[in-house]
């Protein structure tokens, strides 16, 4: 009975630990992520960046008005990207360096709005 007793606390203990493991390791991943959304003369623009840092975008998904999609991002380094636009989408990606904000508009005159 002793054996069992221990067998059933050792599986309780490492299906404890699993549960623990499996939530922090998705949780991070959703709490670091940004989004961008803006709707304007018509359009709608979305963009945001990615869970693991490493791919930020914005795009034009609706619409036929005259505005770009713009991006502009700051690496994990402290640099900056050139500010990027096109009239559908624009996107980013990185392997080495990371990306620690991206910034996203819908036009050139506008203020940057930053997704994360």
């Amino acid at each position: 009975m002793n054996s069992v007793g221990r067998r059933l606390r050792n599986a309780t203990a490492v299906l404890t630990l699993a549960g623990a493991a499996f939530s922090m390791a998705i949780q991070p991943a959703t709490a670091h992520s940004g989004y961008f959304y803006k709707s304007r003369s018509g359009c709608v623009y979305t963009g945001g960046l990615s869970a693991a840092h490493n791919y930020a975008w914005t795009v034009k998904d609706k619409g036929d008005c005259a505005g770009h999609a713009w991006l502009l991002v700051q690496y994990s380094t402290g640099k900056w990207s050139a500010e990027e636009h096109a009239s559908g989408s624009v996107s980013l990606s990185t392997g080495t360096e990371g990306i620690a904000h991206a910034f996203h508009k819908t036009q050139s005159g506008e203020s940057w709005v930053q997704s994360h």
